[in-house]
């Protein structure tokens, strides 16, 4: 018998402004946001996704997982290999569309990483963390706690990516046996600058 099944993910995307930067947008006022975005970075810090934030776009985007991903799941689930749970969401800043052949030495340069930003309540040298529900009906995600940045410059974001076994943005854990897993250029490119928010949440199942 053949197994057709396959695995598949999807990005779904949400950014957040502070409602006083929006303010200072359409004023068309720069020092007056530089400003706005120094307190709404400060608060976010604080506050993680503070009540005077706004959902000014959301997006999304259907990945391509990686090769080395189904050898990493081949050699832990049929094989026995030791496996320790680390995975990590990065977002990238080059315009193009990952392919499967990406491994966890070359997708950084690839991509081109983006890293200014932090995650889990300040943190500024890592990837962010991910936290996965059960897997239900073949499939697993993170939707009830989504994975943020919260960007601390200005940069355009096109797309997300997943790593095993690999914590820092700075890629000097990019080595075997770290795994680059899978990664998506998204519906639209996004326009960050200091205390922009992205909420990721990942979808991962059987095709």
């Amino acid at each position: 018998m053949k197994e057709m099944s396959n695995f598949q993910g999807r990005f779904d995307c949400r950014r957040y402004e502070d409602r006083e930067v929006l303010r200072e947008m359409e004023r068309n006022d720069p020092v007056g946001e530089a400003i706005a975005r120094r307190l709404a970075f400060q608060k976010a810090l604080v506050e993680g996704l503070p009540l005077n934030y706004e959902e000014v776009e959301k997006f999304h985007a259907m990945n391509t997982v990686a090769d080395a991903y189904y050898d990493l799941v081949f050699d832990t689930m049929l094989k026995g290999d030791a496996y320790t749970a680390n995975v990590r969401m990065g977002v990238f800043g080059n315009d193009v569309t990952p392919t499967a052949a990406l491994v966890i030495t070359t997708f950084r340069s690839t991509l081109g990483e983006a890293t200014g930003f932090t995650v889990d309540s300040g943190n500024s040298t890592n990837r962010s963390t991910t936290t996965f529900a059960a897997s239900s009906s073949q499939s697993i995600t993170n939707s009830a706690s989504p994975s943020r940045f919260t960007f601390t410059g200005t940069d355009i974001i096109y797309g997300a990516f997943i790593t095993q076994g690999a914590t820092l943005k700075d890629g000097t854990q990019d080595t075997a046996p770290a795994v680059y897993v899978a990664g998506a250029k998204f519906s639209a490119s996004q326009n960050v600058a200091n205390g922009s928010i992205i909420d990721a949440v990942y979808t991962h199942s059987k095709a």
